[in-house]
């Protein structure tokens, strides 16, 4: 085969909704740099209901990394990515001192 591989995944709760995508290919050109590509979103409620500090976490952001093969065993990898975290609706009222 190819090698290239795709992957999504969720994760759904009470407390936490994370959804992520993966797509990697090994020989993304014919000189065997390899290519990935993250994505990613997360809503994370916390609150006194399950024990928690209560406040809203948001986090999406994404990866994209080349690999260049230095050899059969080894790569050397470098890329770029984002990330926003935000952190909203906090309970000032029982927050720690």
């Amino acid at each position: 085969g190819t090698g290239r591989a795709t992957s999504i995944g969720f994760n759904n709760n009470q407390v936490i909704q994370t959804y992520q995508f993966s797509y990697i290919d090994p020989y993304a050109t014919v000189n065997g740099v390899s290519m990935s590509v993250d994505a990613y979103y997360s809503h994370e409620n916390y609150n006194p209901q399950f024990n928690f500090q209560s406040y809203v976490l948001n986090k999406f952001g994404f990866d994209w990394i080349y690999g260049l093969p230095i050899n059969e065993y080894n790569t050397i990898s470098a890329g770029f990515g984002y990330n926003n975290t935000s952190i909203s609706e906090v309970n000032t009222a029982i927050a720690a001192p």
